[in-house]
């Protein structure tokens, strides 16, 4: 007899991506004894990839000339986020830049990018979506490539890459709810990007 979820909850496949979110972190508030805060998420850019790489912590017991013991645990993720750009008011809050008053921006070897917190949607075929919050992270300097105008018009998009780690308060790395799944929450799906998530 088939499983009832297979039969009834539509599996879709990934095809897209969505906008990213972002939300600062408020400094030193993930500690071992206090949740961490965050200020509202805003629109950081509209996405043309995100790549998402696991970071492990890992190690191996031998005994008796055989391992006996194999631990492998994530411990944060590498992410390299492709953008169409990055408006000035995002640069300088994602990557710790300061600006005096005639508008220019300093890049200084000082300077220190605040931790944020990322929100984005994967989309699926099937009209559902994956959504994301990865909770603790810094994103260093853009990466920009530009070459010469020639016969046709080639834009160039800026790539911000940075590390996000395991929160200390509850050792969290992200939250991820699938909306194909049954038991996903209507009122949470609506509302995944109007603040950082938190498990009640």
């Amino acid at each position: 007899m088939p499983n009832e979820q297979t039969t009834t909850q539509p599996v879709g496949y990934y095809t897209g991506i969505l906008d990213v979110y972002y939300a600062v972190m408020t400094a030193d508030s993930d500690t071992s004894a206090a949740a961490p805060t965050y200020g509202t998420p805003a629109i950081a850019g509209k996405s043309i990839e995100v790549t998402l790489t696991p970071q492990y912590r890992e190690g191996s017991l031998y005994a008796s000339n055989k391992r006996v013991r194999h631990e492998r645990r994530i411990s944060g993720y590498e992410v390299s986020w492709n953008a169409d750009q990055v408006l000035a008011a995002v640069r300088r809050a994602l990557t710790g830049r300061t600006a005096d008053a005639k508008g220019v921006e300093a890049i200084k070897d000082s300077q220190n990018a605040p931790y944020v917190a990322i929100g984005f949607a994967i989309t699926k075929d099937s009209g559902a979506k994956e959504l994301w919050w990865l909770y603790k992270g810094k994103f260093a300097e853009m990466e920009k490539t530009h070459q010469t105008e020639g016969d046709s018009i080639e834009y160039a998009t800026p790539t911000l890459t940075g590390v996000f780690d395991a929160r200390i308060y509850d050792g969290k790395v992200a939250s991820v709810l699938d909306t194909d799944a049954t038991d996903a929450d209507a009122t949470v799906v609506s509302g995944w990007f109007s603040a950082v998530y938190e498990t009640t």
